[in-house]
């Protein structure tokens, strides 16, 4: 007689849990002050400002700020005097992550432009891009990297130049559960022109993703010196979602074991 013997062994599901899927909502972009305003700024200068949202999904954010400062006495109104301007950027980021667990935020930041002279004979045309800041945080905790920007600086000079700026950042800021953030970011805007005796100054212009061709001055304008875009021009933040840890569930089947005897 034959005898069988079986043995099964035991099904174990094991679920490793991490944070629940974290997502983005109701991005919103704006002007949040500053000094900067749109339009004449001073006898011989312009400005113009926006901030927007480009893009925006479940886990990508892509927000803009695009500005523009120049300053043309000779240009605008036929001025013998020089003009200075400091003004000031200010913008904010605000979006809502839907959670109930951790998560973390990857957020890449540019700075991209030109600064731009139309220079007469014996002027000294100068600008500067001050540093950039984060100057305020809520919701969110910065984790690591840094979310500042070096000043840029160009002159004084008395000739024509075109001098492209691309600078960016990276940072991560993270934190816990439903939670509405947001972000605020600042940075000073100088340019300067200074007559000689012999002549009257001309002009310079912060060329950031706004046109500001004004009253006989093109020289903030676009496409102008380099050919750039303004499209491609701006104060960039882009906004990723770190993947949270899934679900991984792991089944574990014993050996399946027969055995005849005789």
């Amino acid at each position: 007689m034959r005898h069988f013997v079986s043995a099964i062994g035991a099904t174990t599901l094991v679920s490793l849990t991490g944070s629940a899927n974290a997502n983005f909502a109701t991005p919103n972009a704006f002007v949040s002050g500053g000094t900067i305003v749109n339009g004449q700024t001073g006898p011989s200068g312009f400005a113009q400002r926006d901030a927007s949202i480009i893009s925006s999904s479940a886990n990508v954010i892509q927000a803009r700020y695009a500005w523009g400062l120049m300053v043309d006495p000779d240009g605008v109104n036929n001025s013998t005097s020089g003009q200075t301007i400091n003004a000031s950027s200010r913008w904010t980021l605000n979006f809502d992550v839907t959670n109930a667990g951790p998560w973390s935020i990857t957020v890449d930041q540019s700075r991209i432009g030109a600064i731009t002279t139309d220079a007469e004979n014996d002027d000294d045309l100068s600008a500067q891009l001050g540093p950039s800041a984060l100057t305020a945080l809520s919701g969110a905790t910065l984790q690591s990297g840094t979310m500042s920007l070096a000043p840029v600086s160009l002159g004084p000079v008395n000739f024509d130049l075109n001098q492209n700026v691309n600078q960016s950042a990276s940072a991560v800021i993270s934190g816990t559960g439903p939670s509405s953030v947001s972000m605020t970011f600042e940075w000073n805007n100088y340019v300067d022109t200074d007559a000689s005796f012999f002549s009257s100054p001309g002009g310079i212009a912060l060329r950031f993703g706004r046109d500001t061709a004004f009253s006989g001055s093109n020289v903030g304008a676009y496409p102008g010196p380099g050919g750039r875009l303004i499209g491609d021009d701006g104060h960039f933040v882009t906004l990723t979602l770190v993947p949270a840890p899934g679900s991984l569930a792991v089944l574990a089947v014993g050996g399946l074991l027969l055995r005849r005897r005789r």
